[in-house]
């Protein structure tokens, strides 16, 4: 008869152990889900490393579903009195790891491939499949067990189609830890529907009884014992994948060139950093945890040059000053999680990961370039140098480590060529050899002269009442094929082509029209600041103000409803300073607001300086910023600085409500960031402003203000 059938015959005195059922699912439940996380992990370069990296999770899933598969059945309430042969068991055991290793080997983690997925899932069930036959051939049950074929069969179908979801759900480009997830509860329920199925494929004569049972052990305490076995041995396991992950993977980097035959150019640098051959690597591993993470991963490669720079590495004039360059100004210019390395022939690279937008990116790159600039004229030690960088983003840009350098590399030749310091974003225009490269300045010019720019707005929420005070006019340029661009791809085409004052010059005339349509609008729009952004070498030329000038006159609106942000600057060749710029604007009534505040080289000279009205207080800041923090004390000590000075305090890139109200909580004047809504076009930033201005009077909460604006 079915062995489920057997369940009920004759056992009306004998109980299950619904504790000891449920502890070998959770078990089995516990070793896939961990095992599939170790997965996650793997390297996705052939060789040892993928091999140990696959073997740990296989090892953890196989001796999971052994123990929990022999835990349940001594849990059901059997007269049958079960024991385990050990060499049987630890067959089922070998043959479900090779199934396992063999499957788990053919999925990708980065992309889904259905053919291998299913040839995995198909495998994994099949080793599923041997796994439960083996270990009820392990009771040695006499007279033997029978087995009905069209049952067992279909249990492995069902079983196999359940695994090959999983592993066809399971690749990290589909989404972060949320798919790791739910491939870990498809394989689950792989597992349980095999157990399911083919129970009832087992018929079991009467009077049956196992050879290999224990007679001073019940089947309780064989049950407990193997439990606490297991749980000893599975945390075991996990700790040994996790340490064999952590000494292959820190070793892989200080593999020697010498294994090769040869010491590369870039191990011969007499700079602490690493070379390429370790940026590659930690490259890797960044791309997939950027894959995870759902966030992007940059590379920067910057290329220094100066007056009779040769192309060695053995170079006299920069050399000398590297120390204080890399140690004491380039690694201050980047996050916690950045490295820096060092490829030779003037070149370095910089892995940026973690990242929202590419605009990120383009903000370290500018630091990098001023932090250059500083380390130049440092100490009247002038190394003459100038700098270019490329960046190349993940995964727009490319999924491989030679992907993006190559295309960070193009990006950063084009600067080169062009003979300008600046950093440019990989375009597909730069392709090398490809004669649309030429045509990007032309398309620059031709969105110039036909207005195929748009500005976007950003709130800026007060903290006082949670009402709008104002917005920043984002520049996008609407691409005829790219679609909407940051200003981080064509502000440096834009400047090195001579055209920006022309974008600056319709930038003022667009946010002035915006002005003067809320001056006709009446309250609550005749009370709102728009902001636009100033670069600083352009805020300090006698054109600007005199731009800004005519501007006003034409469209005749109130010039302290418009704000001008820039941020501190190191100190040029410029016509005028930006004090006397400063000086100029607010004799035309319009407001100047001083933005990255934090960041900047001058930032509280600027303040001595310039009389701002606002004052933006930089994102940077708000890392590990929570109550009782060094980060704390400084931001107040820099509010409390502002307020001394009668400027309002703004802090922008504010992405949490929690962090929105512990700025409230330290006195900030205003928040800006995702928290409160995404850049949206004027009609849509409008139609907020009237939502919020009705929830505020009828005294809804004021979480409800952000809803219009894009997501929090």
């Amino acid at each position: 008869m079915s062995l489920s059938l057997l369940l009920f015959m004759d056992t009306t005195a004998i109980h299950g152990s619904p504790g000891l059922a449920a502890f070998g699912v959770l078990f089995l439940a516990i070793c896939t889900m961990m095992s599939f996380h170790l997965l996650t992990t793997r390297s996705e370069q052939a060789g040892i490393r993928r091999k140990i990296d696959t073997l740990g999770p296989v090892v953890l899933f196989s001796f999971g579903v052994l123990g929990g598969y022999t835990t349940t059945f001594l849990a059901l309430p059997t007269a049958l009195e079960p024991g385990f042969h050990p060499l049987i068991l630890s067959l089922g055991l070998v043959i479900g790891v090779l199934a396992a290793y063999a499957g788990m080997s053919l999925i990708d983690t980065t992309e889904a491939n259905l053919p291998r997925s299913a040839l995995a899932g198909g495998t994994v069930a099949l080793g599923l499949w041997a796994t439960f036959y083996c270990i009820l051939e392990s009771m040695l049950i006499i007279p033997d067990l029978e087995y009905d074929p069209v049952l067992s069969v279909s249990a492995l179908c069902i079983t196999a189609l359940i695994c090959s979801a999983a592993f066809v759900t399971f690749p990290r480009t589909h989404g972060p830890e949320k798919t790791v997830l739910i491939a870990g509860l498809l394989m689950i329920g792989g597992i349980v529907t095999l157990y399911a199925m083919a129970l009832p494929s087992v018929t079991v004569l009467p009077r049956s009884r196992s050879l290999v049972y224990i007679h001073k052990l019940d089947r309780e305490t064989m049950g407990i014992l193997i439990a606490i076995t297991a749980s000893v041995i599975g945390i075991a396991l996990y700790s040994i994948c996790v340490l064999l992950r952590w000494l292959t993977h820190s070793s892989a980097p200080h593999s020697s060139p010498e294994q090769s035959g040869q010491k590369t150019e870039e191990e011969q640098q007499p700079t602490s950093l690493g070379g390429r051959a370790s940026f590659e690597s930690r490259l890797e591993r960044a791309i997939t945890r950027a894959h995870r993470s759902g966030r992007q991963t940059a590379v920067l490669l910057l290329r220094i040059d100066g007056p009779a720079l040769p192309e060695s590495g053995k170079n006299q004039t920069l050399r000398p000053c590297l120390p204080d360059i890399l140690a004491a100004n380039l690694t201050l210019c980047l996050r916690t999680r950045d490295s820096l390395s060092d490829f030779g022939n003037n070149r370095f690279g910089i892995l940026a990961e973690d990242l929202v937008d590419a605009a990120e990116a383009g903000a370290l790159a500018g630091r990098v370039l001023d932090c250059l600039n500083d380390a130049a004229t440092a100490n009247s030690n002038d190394c003459g140098m100038t700098g270019a960088i490329g960046i190349a983003v993940c995964p727009d840009d490319g999924s491989t480590a030679q992907e993006l350098l190559s295309r960070a590399e193009t990006a950063m030749l084009s600067i080169t060529e062009a003979g300008s310091q600046s950093y440019a974003f990989f375009t597909p225009e730069m392709n090398a050899g490809n004669p649309d490269m030429l045509s990007l300045p032309h398309l620059l010019r031709l969105a110039v002269r036909h207005r195929q720019f748009r500005l976007l707005l950003q709130p800026k929420y007060r903290s006082e009442d949670n009402s709008i005070a104002g917005a920043e006019a984002l520049l996008r340029w609407n691409h005829p094929s790219r679609g909407m661009l940051a200003p981080v791809h064509f502000i440096g085409l834009a400047e090195h082509l001579g055209i920006m004052p022309e974008i600056d010059s319709w930038v003022a005339r667009e946010a002035c029209r915006i002005l003067k349509r809320w001056q006709s609008m009446g309250a609550p729009f005749d009370t709102l600041d728009l902001s636009i952004n100033a670069r600083p070498h352009l805020f300090s030329e006698e054109t600007y103000a005199a731009m800004l000038e005519k501007t006003l006159k034409e469209t005749d609106i109130n010039p302290a409803r418009l704000l001008i942000e820039v941020a501190a600057m190191h100190r040029e060749d410029t016509t005028q300073s930006p004090e006397e710029t400063a000086a100029a604007l607010r004799s035309l009534g319009v407001g100047v607001a001083l933005e990255h505040f934090g960041t900047g080289w001058s930032s509280l000279a600027y303040l001595c300086t310039v009389a701002a009205r606002e004052v933006k207080v930089d994102r940077a800041l708000l890392q590990n910023l929570s109550p009782g923090s060094n980060a704390e004390k400084v931001m107040q000590s820099i509010l409390s600085l502002i307020h001394t000075l009668n400027m309002k305090a703004v802090v922008e890139g504010v992405e949490t409500l929690g962090m929105a109200e512990h700025l409230r909580s330290l006195g900030v004047n205003a928040l800006q960031g995702y928290a409160f809504g995404q850049p949206c076009p004027p009609n849509v930033f409008e139609t907020t402003v009237f939502e919020t201005a009705r929830r505020l009077k009828q005294g809804k909460p004021s979480e409800d203000n952000t809803s219009s604006t894009g997501p929090r």
